[in-house]
């Protein structure tokens, strides 16, 4: 049975895709497992909150315009060019939205002043999931799949590498694992 060459040119692309997010998912799941060793289990409780409040609002940026890129495009052809002005104004609007929801949530919401600063530390990152949407539905527009598996790997290197290789962050943890073990020290000498 001979495969023509468009059908292994696509079996290599999906093999390709799936590889890349099966890899992706190994490296975030080898991040939390660091994270929750290193952090003490309400560090990483905050930590875990946090980055749950900034990924559902992270959906709220751009609010799926690289979905809609993908269908005009496809329905259209070049001829959906002409909604690149609205969306990006969309984009825009809505960032600044969801940006200042945020905001708002850790300056009025009721929890205390670690998860505060931790959200306002992770404003950027719903910047980053925009940039990764819009970028993703590009290369998908292209038909660049291997490129965006690298854009998706590199994502996922680049921040591991900044979590657990960045001398700064190991100092922080490392001064946060001390200053809790010394008030849990003291608060089971006076209990």
């Amino acid at each position: 049975m001979k495969i023509s060459s468009t059908v292994r040119k696509a079996l290599a692309a999906i093999s390709f895709l799936w590889l890349g997010s099966h890899a992706g998912a190994g490296l975030v799941f080898i991040t939390h497992v660091v994270l929750a060793r290193e952090l003490t289990p309400s560090g990483y409780g905050v930590f875990a909150a946090a980055l749950a409040t900034t990924t559902v609002l992270g959906a709220l940026a751009g609010f799926g315009v690289g979905g809609f890129w993908l269908k005009a495009f496809g329905a259209e052809g070049w001829g959906a060019v002409r909604w690149l002005t609205r969306s990006f104004r969309f984009v825009i609007l809505s960032t600044t939205v969801t940006l200042l929801l945020l905001v708002a949530w850790a300056a009025f919401g009721p929890h205390d002043e670690s998860f505060r600063w931790l959200l306002y530390w992770l404003l950027p990152v719903i910047v980053g999931y925009l940039f990764i949407e819009l970028v993703s539905a590009k290369l998908q527009l292209e038909e660049r799949y291997n490129a965006l598996v690298r854009q998706d790997a590199r994502a996922d290197i680049f921040d591991y590498i900044e979590r657990f290789y960045n001398p700064r962050k190991l100092r922080k943890v490392e001064h946060e694992k001390s200053a809790e073990a010394y008030s849990i020290k003291l608060s089971v000498k006076s209990g």
